[in-house]
């Protein structure tokens, strides 16, 4: 009994690792090409190894001030975990006891993690576009002419 596994798992492994290698690939060979010296860009082979623009990036003479936006990142992330834990923690203790409503509300906080944003306003403009489409067809199916 020896099974082995079927060429489409294989297929798909490898597709897999395709779509990982195209998705990474960039952000790798650039992080790469940031190891390179002064005079070296964007481009292989290598001129030389430094972390020059790794001290340019800290000091602050570019264009970003990475300091000041890592500090407003960290300060901002503080801000959402706090909201979240005290709107968590709120939502939990309220559903302890059932109330009117409750249900309703339930299924509203289930959707709004389902439904990506995106997705719910081209949602209703397709329903939309259906419920006019399909009033004609009826309005053509059910007239006296037809």
């Amino acid at each position: 009994m020896n099974e082995g596994r079927s060429f489409a798992f294989y297929a798909l492994a490898a597709f897999f690792g395709l779509y990982v290698l195209f998705l990474y690939g960039p952000m790798i060979v650039i992080f790469i090409l940031s190891f390179q010296g002064p005079t070296g860009g964007l481009t292989f082979p290598l001129v030389g190894v430094s972390l020059h623009w790794f001290y340019r990036l800290w000091e602050g003479n570019g264009i970003v001030d990475i300091t000041g936006a890592f500090k407003r990142s960290l300060e901002l992330g503080i801000v959402v975990m706090i909201l979240t834990v005290v709107l968590s923690l709120s939502a939990g203790l309220a559903f302890r006891k059932r109330f009117l409503g409750a249900n309703l509300l339930f299924y509203v906080a289930i959707a709004s993690l389902i439904v990506p944003r995106s997705s719910r306003r081209s949602a209703s403009r397709s329903s939309s576009a259906c419920s006019t489409t399909s009033s004609r067809r009826t309005r053509r199916i059910g007239s006296p002419t037809a």
